[in-house]
């Protein structure tokens, strides 16, 4: 895994999340289809190696961090 992409990726979390209004909205920014992950690694061998990082391991605690958005009635 290349160490800086992994930290290009945080830094952008971090970034996201400054924004984010909730835990959904960080996810879908970052993990969601169209996010960041894909366009930063766009091979799942690549997305399989970072989740192995402690990088990732902050993104997944920056967003646990954020409130959780309330469900929609139905």
């Amino acid at each position: 895994m290349e160490t800086s992409k992994a930290q290009e990726a945080l830094r952008i979390a971090r970034e996201l999340a400054r924004d984010a209004k909730s835990a959904t909205d960080l996810h879908n920014a970052f993990f969601g289809i169209g996010g960041k992950l894909a366009e930063l690694f766009p091979r799942r061998e690549e997305r399989e190696a970072f989740a192995k990082t402690p990088e990732y391991q902050e993104i997944v605690r920056l967003r646990a961090a954020l409130p959780q958005q309330d469900k929609a009635a139905s």
